[in-house]
């Protein structure tokens, strides 16, 4: 709604494509088109906000957060599946990397409750698929929606499945709690509005790897809030845990910020990028190797 009136009045757009930015009348084209992948965003969207909210009723700020660092790889393996990211040996080996590390930050919670880590596993999944479709309807050949034209199609549907999943679930006291913390729930819901409208300007200035890898600053804060304030219970293990997960994450950031770096030539050398039977390429040539150059190719007009 926020979305359409600030189109509708003052022909807002964030960075869109000449198909969407500054003129109405060619929205409904845009959503006649885009329909198919808009629909299936909507739902993901809200299985993920439920499901990451029921996931606190289980389980801590600090464990939740430690699942969420395994969404770098999740990203990046729908990413590979649908033409948009490239796999090689090096991205293989920094994805065991955090998936080791995510691996013992979940095995060493003292509290841990299986309902909880299922649900916020789906949330997970939702997350990094509604992302990845994300990126291909902000940056595609076919579509380019601006962010706020996206916000704009996508919240209605998300709102529906809500709607119908309260419906079937509705109890009373869900009344009575909205006449207490409305106070709260409104500017939540406006920053809410915010914080949708940016990750698409950052789905579709960078990808949907660095929109996920972004989001590590926030883990991190998380979780020592989650520790300092909440006083969530840490043991060592798990620091040691989040830190190999974080330096895996930094370190993909690294060899694609820098691939020509001598840190990332010794690496390469060590998996043996270069020679033997399946030499592989190294980051560093110019075949094509980025990972934010498709492998789906663009269309010709």
């Amino acid at each position: 709604m926020v979305s359409r009136l600030l189109r509708c009045r003052f022909g807002v757009s964030c960075g869109g494509s000449p198909e969407t930015s500054g003129t109405r009348q060619c929205l409904p084209t845009t959503a006649q088109r885009s329909s198919a992948c808009l629909a299936p965003i909507g739902m993901l969207f809200a299985i993920m906000l439920y499901g990451s909210n029921k996931a606190y009723l289980y389980c801590s700020v600090a464990f939740l957060q430690f699942m969420k660092e395994a969404n770098v790889v999740l990203v990046f393996l729908f990413s590979a599946m649908c033409g948009l990211q490239f796999i090689n040996r090096q991205r293989v080996f920094v994805i065991a990397w955090v998936i080791l590390g995510s691996t013992l930050c979940v095995s060493g919670e003292l509290n841990f409750v299986f309902i909880g880590f299922m649900i916020q596993g789906l949330s997970q999944f939702a997350e990094c698929m509604r992302a990845v479709i994300a990126e291909i309807v902000l940056s595609g050949n076919d579509f380019k929606l601006d962010p706020m034209s996206y916000t704009m199609f996508v919240a209605p549907v998300c709102l529906l499945v809500l709607v119908i999943g309260n419906a079937l679930i509705w109890e009373q006291a869900v009344l009575d709690d909205l006449a207490v913390w409305w106070p709260y729930l409104i500017p939540n819901a406006c920053i809410a509005f915010c914080l949708n409208v940016t990750i698409a300007q950052v789905i579709k200035e960078t990808s949907a790897v660095g929109f996920i890898i972004t989001g590590v600053v926030k883990d991190i804060a998380l979780v020592v809030f989650s520790s300092v304030v909440f006083h969530d219970l840490i043991t060592m293990k798990q620091w040691l845990s989040f830190t190999v997960t974080l330096s895996g994450v930094f370190f993909w950031s690294f060899m694609k910020i820098n691939p020509n770096h001598p840190i990332i030539g010794s690496f390469e050398k060590m998996l043996g990028v270069g020679w033997g039977p399946f030499p592989g390429a190294s980051l560093g040539t110019k075949k094509g190797l980025d990972e934010t150059a498709p492998l789906i190719p663009a269309k010709s007009v």
